[in-house]
């Protein structure tokens, strides 16, 4: 489950730094328009300026203004390269039409899955029983050898309890000097 998470986690965060970029020169969005007796009613996802916008917009004495044509569009943004770095959140409400819209950046998401996906990697790794805590391979070493690179000696009992032994340097002496 540890192994999945890590690189879930890792896809998460390498797609949105990857989505981020793009969105600072590509807008890509999503419109679904109904209509009904109530009147015109159109949501939209919109992906520009390094975040992920939701738009809502009601037209009630419906074709008064015109919504935005339904389905996928793709353009380009203008002032490219430009991002928008904080949150936002704009109503419009007039008479005959409601809109708002609301913005969330991309680091916001990335900022909890980036921390997450980075404890993650470092769990399994440190419990990693081929691997000494500084990384080097215990292939080949006898159960209790110290470790050729940082002097830890393996110990059975540390990853089932997750306890840390103390370094036991090669040529040093734990008890009192004399």
């Amino acid at each position: 489950m540890l192994g999945v998470s890590k690189w879930a986690g890792a896809f998460v965060c390498a797609a949105l730094v990857t989505i981020w970029l793009i969105s600072g020169w590509h807008r890509l969005r999503w419109d679904i328009v109904q209509s009904d007796f109530h009147g015109v009613h159109s949501v939209g996802f919109e992906v520009s300026k390094g975040g992920l916008r939701i738009h809502r917009w009601i037209d009630r004495q419906g074709m008064t203004g015109f919504p935005p044509p339904w389905g996928w569009q793709r353009t380009r943004v203008q002032d490219a390269p430009g991002w928008q770095l904080w949150f936002g959140y704009r109503d419009g409400s007039s008479g005959i039409h409601t809109s708002w819209n609301a913005f969330v950046p991309l680091w916001a998401p990335l900022l909890v899955f980036g921390p997450l996906t980075y404890v993650l990697w470092r769990r399994s790794r440190r419990f990693d029983a081929a691997l000494c805590l500084c990384g080097y391979p215990r292939a080949g070493l006898e159960e209790g050898a110290t470790c050729p690179e940082c002097g830890r000696r393996k110990d059975a009992s540390r990853k089932r309890r997750g306890r840390r032994e103390p370094v036991q340097r090669p040529g040093s002496s734990s008890g009192a000097k004399g």
